[in-house]
């Protein structure tokens, strides 16, 4: 792994709580641990027999039920990105989840963020990312959640078949094989409440606010908290792809350009022109997408840390097949060797 930064590595993914946003571990330069854990006040709690990997653990929340058909789970002890080959990744503003290439889950950021209590020996082929809790999809279409379950968000349906899935703050989402939009956790702002009788081909949801793409005729339509992407999506263009944020959306047409809605503050929209996206991906007040050669683009606010104030830059000289976009940074997968590449407005803080 190489950390650009050296000992600053603590900073490489971090932001939203006390730089504990991604990556929480600070680096020497040999590579050794110099850092220490916020535990946010947590108490040490036995771990259920069978069921951890460690004796005790400091845990902010109850542990899994020690049932003995549930899945059993490891703690992702040293709190970093994995480097090992990927296949997809998922972002939050408090962390994110990557599943290798056998399928199995991986998850940082957030000294005390319940996800990084990943399912051991449970293969996914997609993984979605909320606040405090993660989702991953099955083979056989079912869900299987874990981390915070304070509102339900972590309970899926367990008669339903998945094709898709998408997490935001509290509550989760998926697309069922008709394409029918299915939604649990939180409700109190109708987040939990998909429209009826409607199918979809994609589904996004960042924060309180989810949005579609119609099967019937490609158009987008949003549910949930009316703060930014809930806002009404162009009526009179047809998506291909779709991504949420916290306070607008965006989409790709049929030719591969972004469109936006939400908030319309104008340097959150200055995406290049002549770009042809096949991909999206929405982060805080930033916008990152691949073109059709697999090149990151990013726009979006200026944002500042404890060192400068810049826009993120991607890199100009890597291809990626996934990108994911978090609170004030961007992560991607490599194309030549499918491992993991982030960065912020500095540099490329995380190159494995």
């Amino acid at each position: 792994m190489r950390c650009l930064w050296g000992g600053l590595a603590l900073l490489a993914l971090g932001g939203f709580w006390g730089c504990n946003y991604q990556i929480t571990k600070s680096l020497t330069d040999d590579g050794e641990d110099d850092s220490t854990a916020d535990t946010g006040g947590a108490t040490s709690k036995p771990a259920p027999p069978g069921d951890w990997s460690s004796a005790t653990q400091d845990l902010p929340f109850d542990p899994p039920p020690t049932d003995s058909e549930a899945p059993r789970y490891d703690d992702e002890d040293d709190n970093m990105p994995p480097s090992s080959r990927l296949i997809a990744i998922a972002a939050s503003r408090t962390g994110t989840c990557a599943l290798d290439e056998d399928g199995l889950a991986h998850c940082w950021g957030g000294a005390t963020s319940p996800t990084t209590l990943r399912p051991r020996d449970v293969a996914f082929t997609a993984i979605a990312r909320g606040r405090r809790h993660a989702c991953g999809l099955k083979a056989d279409g079912q869900v299987l959640c874990w981390g915070d379950n304070e509102d339900g968000q972590s309970t899926p349906p367990s008669d339903v078949t998945f094709t898709a899935i998408t997490a935001g703050n509290d509550h989760t989402c998926g697309l069922d094989e008709d394409g029918k939009a299915h939604c649990w956790g939180s409700n109190l702002w109708g987040q939990s409440a998909p429209p009826e009788n409607v199918a979809f081909t994609a589904i996004s949801t960042g924060g309180w606010g989810i949005c579609g793409i119609r099967k019937d005729d490609g158009k987008a339509q949003c549910w949930g908290s009316s703060y930014g992407s809930r806002s009404d999506p162009p009526e009179d263009v047809t998506f291909t792809a779709i991504a949420v944020g916290e306070g607008f959306a965006y989409g790709l047409d049929e030719d591969g350009r972004p469109h936006h809605w939400g908030n319309d503050n104008e340097e959150f929209h200055t995406p290049p022109e002549d770009v042809t996206f096949t991909t999206i991906a929405v982060g805080e007040a930033h916008t990152c997408g691949l073109d059709v050669d697999g090149k990151a683009h990013c726009w979006g606010r200026e944002y500042c840390n404890q060192f400068d104030c810049g826009q993120l830059t991607a890199p100009t000289d890597v291809t990626f097949i996934a990108i994911t976009a978090g609170f004030l940074e961007a992560c991607a997968i490599r194309a030549d060797n499918r491992t993991l590449m982030c960065w912020d407005i500095i540099e490329y803080i995380l190159d494995i």
